[in-house]
């Protein structure tokens, strides 16, 4: 099997480094709200000028870290709306979730290809392992390269220097309203219990299709909606952590598990829909079209294991969901 390596290592001299950013003051609950996202921007702002950097130079795991950094200042910005300019804020979140996604298109069909290569070997005896491989590598290679130049022709525009500029900026001075001058303690649980409602409103239609209902290929965009949800509750938690300390720390940790069996479940999904659309290509041969058919089956499976472990860890958010949303009184 192919070594998974980071796709995009540059031959041209490195850029500068990003410039060191300062590090965020402490903020307690009785501080004003503005100062949590001035700080939680900051952090992220840094992480994402970093990254950036990283993916330019080849640094391992630099794209998956930039596309976590945009999402995670994306969210900052959505979690946080109530207390900001909302126009200022949804222009910017909208440049962050561009980048994040011209930026992760490669790594996702990395994703796919690593996953499909390494399941092969799993496949019964007696299936056609060899003639699965050599097409599955043959028939992405053209569609990774198409990524790939897309990611860092994204990387050196003068749109995604302009956002960095931006995103510091908003770091330093975050266009807050009124409400944010109230305390953090009053102001951000009610503004993560809505991230973690929005979520908990989406696992009551999941927990109708866990395994052993009638779920049809379809549902999978309603287990993906929940994976951004998760994912926004637990970055709403995790910018509460260096203000409240272990009861948000104890939330995100709980919704972390949330996320992983979701982030599987997309995984196993869109490998599954990819060696479906590979084996009906009019170029296949038909060994490979046989096992690209048994790898679906596998991603399939994989899919309703990860819908019987969402089942089991979603009931054990609740309890720190409600302890957290306490902090506010």
């Amino acid at each position: 099997m192919s070594e998974f390596r980071p796709y995009l290592v540059r031959t041209d001299p490195p850029p500068a480094p990003p410039p060191e950013e300062a590090v965020p003051g402490p903020v307690g609950p009785d501080d004003p709200a503005r100062e949590a996202i001035r700080a939680s921007l900051a952090r992220n702002a840094a992480k994402l000028a970093r990254h950036e950097s990283g993916v330019r130079t080849g640094a391992p795991d630099s794209v998956r870290k930039l596309r976590i950094a945009a999402r995670r200042l994306r969210s900052d910005l959505s979690t946080f709306r109530p207390l900001l300019d909302p126009e200022w804020a949804r222009a910017l979140g909208q440049e962050l979730g561009a980048l994040a996604r011209t930026v992760g298109a490669a790594r996702d069909r990395e994703v796919t290809l690593h996953r499909l290569e390494r399941d092969v070997a799993v496949l019964p005896a007696g299936a056609p392992r060899e003639e699965t491989l050599a097409y599955l590598r043959t028939a992405l290679a053209a569609d990774l390269a198409g990524a790939r130049q897309v990611a860092v022709s994204t990387l050196d525009s003068d749109g995604t220097a302009a956002l960095i500029a931006a995103v510091r900026d908003a770091a330093e001075d975050p266009r807050t309203n009124a409400t944010a001058d109230q305390s953090c303690r009053a102001a951000l649980p009610p503004l993560v219990a809505v991230a973690y409602r929005r979520l908990a409103k989406r696992a009551r239609f999941l927990h109708l299709a866990a395994p052993g209902t009638a779920v049809h290929a379809d549902a999978d965009d309603a287990w993906h909606d929940a994976r951004l949800l998760a994912k926004k509750a637990r970055y709403a938690a995790d910018a509460c952590v260096p203000v409240f300390g272990a009861p948000s720390a104890e939330l995100a940790l709980r919704l972390a598990d949330v996320t992983r069996c979701l982030g599987e479940h997309q995984d196993a999904a869109i490998a599954a829909a990819a060696a479906i659309e590979l084996g009906r290509q009019p170029d296949c041969p038909a060994p490979a079209a046989l096992g690209l058919g048994l790898l679906h089956g596998v991603q399939r499976e994989a899919v309703l294991a990860a819908r019987a472990i969402f089942v089991d860890v979603w009931p054990d958010v609740r309890p720190y969901a409600r302890a957290h949303e306490d902090l506010a009184h």
